[in-house]
């Protein structure tokens, strides 16, 4: 578990949030929570898949009771093709646009009960099939424009990541 809450790259942690400039001081967070953001690379070159590498954009928000002492719960949005960014971001996240705006949802969200791994999946995940998200399948080290997955495919790429 600790292994698991403490291994966030200190490159991916967020020193600030549009919209949330208040709860962030000189690049230091002045909540009791740690938010990264970054990639996972995926080598799926022995999966028997079309795609020989994914990169999987994910958000981790810490406990506020500490890293240590919560257990972490990885969430996967519905669909297939959900963006999980969009369950944080919308839903059960610390940190919310919603339509009046950057609101600061620190009562209820998740990360008061456990750390909160967000995985946008399957590589090539939308909201509204918008092309707005940011993880990404590669062939042959080029990045294609679209990812397509069924159930057997996207449960190989989900046990690869």
């Amino acid at each position: 578990l600790f292994g698991v809450s403490s291994a966030a790259p200190a490159g991916d942690l967020v020193t600030t949030i549009p919209g949330f400039e208040q709860y962030f001081t000189q690049g230091q967070s002045n909540v009791s929570f740690a938010t990264y953001s970054g990639y996972l690379s995926v080598d799926l070159s022995d999966a028997g898949l079309d795609y020989d590498a994914l990169s999987i954009h994910y958000e981790f928000h810490t406990c506020v009771l500490g890293a240590t002492k919560c257990p972490v719960a990885v969430w996967h949005q519905g669909g297939p093709g959900g963006s999980a960014v969009f369950g944080s971001w919308t839903e059960m996240g610390p940190w919310q646009y919603m339509s009046q705006g950057a609101v600061a949802n620190f009562d209820n969200a998740w990360n008061n009960a456990a750390n909160m791994l967000y995985l946008e999946s399957p590589a090539g995940s939308t909201i509204a099939d918008r092309g707005t998200g940011w993880s990404s399948c590669s062939i042959a080290g080029v990045k294609q424009s679209r990812c397509s997955w069924d159930d057997v495919t996207q449960a190989v790429a989900y046990a690869h990541t």
